[in-house]
C-alpha cells in the first residue's frame, strides 16, 4: 500500500501479527522495551521528518511520542533509537537548535514519562552527526556511531554515562578500529562486548 508496518512473528509460528498502520509512511527501526513489552520505532513521512512512536508488544494502538528531524544519511545508520536500561528513556538523533542558523544534530534523551528531550551534547553537531545509540545493560556505556560532515565513513565512539544516563567527560573511539561503514550496533548482556556491523562483516571489540 505504499508503506512500511511493524510486524511481529512468535518463532514456531506461520503468520505474523500486525502492530502498526502507517498509512502511507514507513514504519522502521522497531526496538524492544528492556522488559519485552513495548516496542518504539520511528514512523517517517519523509527524508527529514519522523514520529517516535510506541506500540504495546500484545498489539493495541501505536502511540506518538515526539516529532523531529533527522539528517539524509540516518537510512545507513540503524539503529536509529534505543531504550535506557530502565525502559524510562528513548535516545535518537534529532536536531539541534531548530530554526536558528547554527542548527546541527545530535543525540537526544526522551523521557517517557513527562515529554520531556534533552540533548546529550555531545560532539560538535555542526561538524559531526552522531547516530545508531547503543546502552549497555549496566547502563555505564554508551556505544554509536559519528559521521563527519563531508565524509560517508564513520567511526564507532564510546561514551562514558553516569547514574541518570548523563556523559561524563568526552567520547572516544574505539580503539584501533578504522573508519567504514558502521551500523547495528549491540552490547552483551555482561556489558563487556560490543558487536556491529561493517559492510557485510560482524566484528567484535
Amino acid at each position: 500500500g505504499g508503506g512500511r508496518d511493524i510486524y511481529l512473528t512468535q518463532v514456531g509460528v506461520a503468520a505474523p501479527v500486525r502492530l502498526s498502520d502507517s498509512a502511507g509512511a514507513d514504519d522502521m527501526n522497531p526496538a524492544w522495551s528492556p522488559d519485552g513489552t513495548r516496542i518504539a520505532f520511528l514512523r517517517r513521512h519523509d527524508p527529514e521528518r519522523f514520529d517516535v512512536m510506541v506500540v504495546p508488544a500484545v498489539g493495541g494502538d501505536a502511540r506518538r511520542m515526539y516529532t523531529g528531524r533527522m539528517y539524509w544519511i540516518s537510512v545507513e545508520g540503524s539503529p536509529l533509537l534505543a531504550w535506557t536500561p530502565d525502559g524510562q528513556h528513548l535516545l535518537f538523533t534529532t536536531v539541534r537548535n531548530a530554526g536558528s542558523s547554527t542548527a546541527g544534530y545530535g543525540l537526544h534523551r526522551f523521557t517517557l514519562a513527562t515529554g520531556k528531550v534533552e540533548d546529550l551534547g555531545l560532539g560538535d553537531g555542526t561538524r559531526f552527526y552522531d547516530t545508531s545509540p547503543a546502552i549497555s545493560q549496566d547502563g555505564r556505556w554508551l556505544a554509536f556511531t559519528r559521521y563527519t560532515r563531508g565524509q560517508r565513513l564513520t567511526q564507532v565512539m564510546l561514551q562514558p554515562l553516569d547514574r541518570d544516563f548523563d556523559a561524563v567527560g568526552s567520547a572516544q573511539p574505539v580503539p584501533g578500529l578504522e573508519p567504514g561503514i558502521h551500523h547495528s550496533l549491540h552490547w552483551s548482556s555482561s556489558g563487556d562486548r560490543l558487536w556491529f556491523s561493517n559492510s557485510s562483516q560482524i566484528f567484535e571489540w
